[in-house]
């Protein structure tokens, strides 16, 4: 893969992370028109760069997106907008760099969803949601969160994907060849 195709997705990848992290946060919400967008503009790219084996490169990045996050949303863990946001951005960067990115997102997710929800639950919140947790390990039933809990806060997961994806382009070697060649074309 040449310098510019890895330029070419990092950009497509930076700005349907930025677009979708600015709705997550405003609204907690991904829109389906973006996903699709970049979907579409993944799967060109990839056909437009390196013909059928792109293309399926592309559509295995995809796959990689539903197939690791669909459990998740099953489980309502995440959103449908998050899961559909790993799509597009697979089919944007493959399935190696996508499974890293989910990886690295699940882990950044955990750390950002606690601070989130401790700093709009407080620690009286958190505490009431490790009480109910462990009632309902007790009772073998589960309760649902009461507003004012941990348990009950949405955080929007979007960041933390973006984030997992940051992390998971300085750990390739290609990746910092990439930037190392864009910033070179930048300067001139």
């Amino acid at each position: 893969m040449s310098d510019f195709q890895l330029a070419t997705q990092m950009v497509m990848t930076t700005a349907l992370f930025a677009v979708a992290v600015w709705f997550d946060y405003r609204t907690m919400r991904i829109p389906n028109l973006l996903c699709l967008l970049f979907l579409s503009l993944g799967l060109t790219n990839a056909t437009l760069m390196n013909g059928t084996e792109g293309l399926l490169i592309a559509l295995a990045g995809a796959g990689v997106g539903l197939g690791l996050l669909l459990p998740f949303y099953a489980m309502r863990l995440i959103g449908a907008g998050d899961v559909k946001l790993m799509i597009a951005v697979g089919a944007l960067i493959g399935p190696t760099l996508n499974f890293w990115s989910i990886a690295f997102g699940i882990i950044a997710g955990g750390v950002i969803s606690m601070v989130l929800g401790l700093r709009q639950a407080g620690i009286e919140g958190t505490l009431t949601t490790f009480r109910r947790l462990a009632f309902s390990l007790r009772a073998r039933q589960y309760f649902s969160p009461q507003r004012n809990e941990l348990g009950a806060v949405q955080v929007p997961y979007a960041p933390s994907l973006a984030t997992g994806w940051v992390i998971a382009n300085l750990t390739q070697t290609n990746t910092q060849q990439a930037l190392h060649a864009w910033f070179q074309v930048l300067m001139g």
